[in-house]
């Protein structure tokens, strides 16, 4: 009898916290920037080029960066924001997260081969200090759980914004995911079938 007690009581411990699945920080399995004044040259992989991402502009000719995020182990996404250290080379610029197709690869990507279908998401303003942005991307990553997310970012102002990526190791772009509290309903089914038993196992002793 002390026994199923025991069990009772290490069940409700058990499910009364709130359980959390999926959440923790992704890092970009891929990214690259493309220049529209070099319409063919790639500028991904880890390269000299290659280690920092762009937005705005650059000798008046655009600069766009492209993030692929590996979501497979992601479920029941609450919130997501994309994280990026960096800052604007002057002055201050509005910069637009958005999602794309995801038939991109960085060591080839340039201006004239990147997804054209683009969504637009979250704005963001970087300013000249160095430092981390984020942008609120929980509607993309809801979309995309358990397969691969492809981001765009694109600059509204004539001025460069640089972000280190992912070649650089330390402050490379992440994704930081929270989850929503899974359900409790099958907590409390297993909690309610075990005093059931309990109570059973007192009205057999009595009889």
């Amino acid at each position: 009898m002390k026994k199923l007690i025991i069990m009772v009581a290490l069940l409700a411990i058990f499910f009364s916290g709130t359980a959390y699945a999926g959440a923790g920080d992704i890092s970009a399995s891929a990214d690259a920037y493309v220049w529209e004044k070099t319409k063919d040259t790639n500028y991904g992989g880890n390269s000299f080029f290659g280690n920092v991402l762009g937005t705005g502009k650059f000798l008046h000719n655009s600069v766009y960066s492209f993030l692929a995020f590996d979501l497979a182990a992601i479920s029941n996404t609450q919130s997501a924001y994309l994280w990026l250290y960096g800052g604007s080379v002057m002055g201050s610029s509005d910069v637009t997260v958005w999602s794309t197709d995801t038939g991109w690869n960085e060591n080839t990507i340039t201006w004239n081969n990147m997804p054209d279908n683009f969504t637009q998401g979250a704005t963001t303003a970087v300013n000249t200090a160095g430092r981390w942005y984020s942008w609120d991307v929980s509607s993309f990553v809801n979309a995309a759980e358990g397969s691969t997310l492809s981001l765009a970012l694109t600059g509204n102002g004539n001025h460069l914004q640089i972000y280190g990526s992912s070649d650089i190791g330390c402050k490379a772009p992440y994704i930081r995911v929270t989850a929503a509290p899974e359900p409790i309903s099958s907590a409390l089914f297993l909690i309610g079938g075990t005093v059931l038993a309990v109570r059973q196992h007192r009205k057999r002793k009595k009889t």
